[in-house]
């Protein structure tokens, strides 16, 4: 049984931001993750893993327990290779607008290790504003669950009271 376009749609777009938070590289995630991510159903989300899965747009292998797996997102774009005239488009002078001014030409090796370094940490700051964002939602979530229990709480107070 195939998947709906608005449910393949929303996988998709689940897996596309993972890339970029990841880059192309395989990533391990929690199945509850991708259910809170795209808004799925157990089922759904098992149906809709297989059915991508056939369709060749993911790899999935086991991960660190039965609740968490390794995913590699087959249709990731590749990203141009940065040219040494050109700014990194993750530098805050870049995204500014502000004139940007080439430093002295470096040996070549050091160019390399210095885009190499600005893309890992790059890629380190969206991995961690994922991370804060995922801990936010947890708390809200912890947080609607707390005043829950203190209304039951207050409730059966009363009812303790009114005897």
């Amino acid at each position: 049984m195939g998947l709906r376009d608005k449910t393949q749609k929303k996988f998709l777009e689940f897996f596309e931001k993972m890339v970029d938070i990841y880059g192309s590289n395989e990533f391990e995630i929690a199945f509850s993750e991708i259910q809170r991510g795209t808004g799925s159903a157990n089922t759904t989300l098992k149906r809709a893993l297989d059915t991508l899965k056939e369709e060749g747009m993911i790899e999935v292998s086991p991960g660190r327990n039965s609740r968490y797996a390794k995913f590699t997102y087959l249709l990731a774009p590749a990203k141009p290779a940065l040219n040494q005239s050109q700014p990194p488009a993750d530098l805050p002078a870049a995204k500014a607008g502000a004139p940007v001014t080439m430093a002295e030409p470096t040996p070549q090796g050091e160019g390399l290790q210095e885009s190499e370094s600005i893309q890992t940490l790059s890629l380190d700051v969206k991995e961690l504003t994922y991370l804060v964002e995922n801990l936010r939602r947890r708390m809200r979530t912890q947080e609607m669950t707390i005043a829950l229990f203190q209304d039951r709480l207050a409730e059966l107070e009363d009812k303790l009271h009114k005897r």
